[in-house]
């Protein structure tokens, strides 16, 4: 099955809002045997966002939308599926008395605006926001299922696992991932070590991404069961293992302060800081882990000269104008 996801909102497409929602259903699909082949953001506006939609539902399977469900006039997604639909928008009873029970529920009135919430396409049926106000929906245009959820990502969230997964297919087929992480050699010379795996007509397939000095190496294998699909991706990851040796430092969700603090502990060495113009960010990094008070046993920040020499006296620092200090 093919699956695209649109996720609406100004704030998105401005850059002011990173668009988390579409990467978490993306892995929820994933794990179903899913393939999500398009990521689409679209501005609060009624003509594109039902132009998408309808572009959408002619080359997928699948179609989730989250975004554009709230009270506001710039909430246009239901106004926007019906024009895609070419249906008209009906207020639903059963809808609008869950929004006044929601909230009856904290002691709070419902303002007029939130009746919008309750309208719905005609033909599409409503589904129950047990987190919020705004009912999500289920559309059927074309040969795609559209299912439209609330932006706000723990409502999302609840409401896709409690009423959108159920729905979707299961073809057999799983998805799954695995991430190696490596430091100090090139993005390029990665890729000329493991060419092979990345050959773009075999499964699993792997790439790269890079950040903050970090290369990262994705690795997607599709399978009939999880078993199967796991051992392939295994495969892979011992073989880039075994390659890059020592530039590999950890997997899946490693970062740089985990990979220094096991190899503190395994050699049974600790850590002092003493930092600069870093902030005393280095400090910092390496006590995000948990149980970094086994190794790290102090920081310092010294940003003036006359701090390093009375904390630090580094040696070759001219001490000259601090004398007596």
């Amino acid at each position: 099955m093919n699956a695209h996801i649109l996720s609406i909102g100004n704030e998105l497409t401005l850059g002011q809002t990173v668009d988390t929602n579409a990467a978490w259903l993306a892995q929820q699909f994933a794990a179903v045997g899913i393939l999500c082949s398009r990521h689409i953001g679209v501005a609060d506006d009624r003509a594109v966002i039902a132009r998408e939609i309808s572009a959408a539902a002619k080359e997928t399977d699948l179609l989730l939308i989250s975004g554009g469900l709230g009270p506001t006039p710039d909430d246009l997604t239901r106004e926007a599926l019906a024009d895609a639909m070419g249906v008209e928008l009906l207020l639903r009873p059963e809808c609008l008395v869950q929004i006044e029970a929601y909230f009856k529920s904290r002691g709070r009135s419902m303002h007029e605006h939130n009746r919008r919430q309750a309208m719905c396409p005609q033909g599409a049926d409503p589904i129950e926001n047990t987190r919020g106000t705004a009912p999500g929906i289920h559309a059927r245009i074309g040969r795609a299922d559209v299912f439209v959820m609330p932006g706000v990502p723990a409502e999302m969230k609840t409401m896709f696992e409690r009423s959108v997964l159920p729905r979707l297919p299961r073809s057999g087929e799983i998805i799954v991932q695995r991430t190696v992480k490596t430091f100090g050699m090139s993005e390029s010379e990665i890729g000329e070590r493991i060419a092979d795996l990345m050959a773009r007509d075999r499964n699993p397939t792997v790439g790269t991404s890079a950040a903050e000095l970090v290369i990262a190496i994705r690795i997607n294998a599709q399978g009939r069961g999880g078993e199967d699909a796991a051992r392939l991706a295994d495969v892979d990851a011992q073989t880039i293992r075994e390659r890059l040796g020592v530039a590999v430092f950890g997997e899946e969700d490693d970062n740089l302060q985990h990979a220094v603090g096991r190899i503190l502990i395994e050699r049974k060495h600790t850590i002092s800081t003493a930092e600069s113009c870093t902030g005393g960010l280095i400090a910092q990094r390496l006590t995000d882990v948990s149980g970094s008070s086994a190794y790290l046993i102090q920081g310092f920040v010294t940003y003036s000269n006359a701090s390093k020499q009375r904390l630090l006296d580094p040696p070759g620092m001219d001490r000259s104008p601090w004398r007596g200090q």
